[in-house]
């Protein structure tokens, strides 16, 4: 099954570097791991609505309403599934104009419960599919091609493989199926509770 270490080999081996034991070893690749390794997959996470890293939640507002511009706030969740990027609001993207995402917040109009699909941190690489985690490597090996080799040949032929590997996940990723939902109960105990949200599977 997939972790953090295999990703981040398979990333070092497409760029000819030696593999790690594991994140906290003291060598330019594994102290390059560690410092980027969570914020390069985070930002994989957010370029797409992968389906595997994709919920819905049902929330309730914030008691304290924004300062000016929007009537309601509401605070995205946290734990056990941060909220990386809010995709869409009551079925409405943020083309619509009917809310704006801000600190980790959802500025609308809207009146509670507020439903929201978002992309979450996504760790369990083992539910994420093949197909993802070879983008996810690729996606480290483009930025760390200068850093690891300092060839400009070699980030460019990474961009390159990047690029057909991420079409090549998000074509597998479309044919999967619906994220799942939250309830709203057990969202709002949750939320104050620190306990674990049970998922529900949306209804067929």
């Amino acid at each position: 099954m997939a972790d953090e270490t295999l990703i981040v080999n398979m990333a070092l081996r497409s760029l000819g570097a030696n593999p790690i034991a594991n994140l906290d070893e003291n060598t330019p690749s594994g102290k390059l791991a560690k410092q980027t390794f969570a914020a390069y997959r985070d930002s994989f996470l957010t370029s797409h609505p992968w389906k595997f890293a994709t919920m819905q939640a049902s929330i309730p507002s914030d008691s304290t309403a924004p300062t000016w511009g929007w009537t309601y706030a509401y605070s995205l969740p946290v734990e056990p599934t941060f909220c990386l990027r809010a995709l869409h609001v009551n079925g409405e993207g943020i083309e619509s104009g009917m809310w704006q995402p801000r600190e980790h917040k959802i500025y609308t109009n809207i009146a509670s419960p507020l439903e929201i699909t978002f992309v979450y941190r996504s760790t369990a690489y083992g539910y994420w599919g093949a197909q993802a985690v070879d983008a996810l490597a690729a996606y480290l090996a483009m930025n760390w091609a200068m850093p690891v080799t300092q060839q400009s040949t070699i980030v460019q032929e990474q961009e390159a493989l990047y690029e057909k590997k991420f079409r090549r996940a998000r074509a597998t990723n479309g044919a999967e199926g619906t994220p799942v939902m939250l309830e709203a109960n057990t969202w709002v105990d949750a939320r104050f509770s620190g306990e674990y949200i049970r998922l529900v599977e949306p209804a067929e």
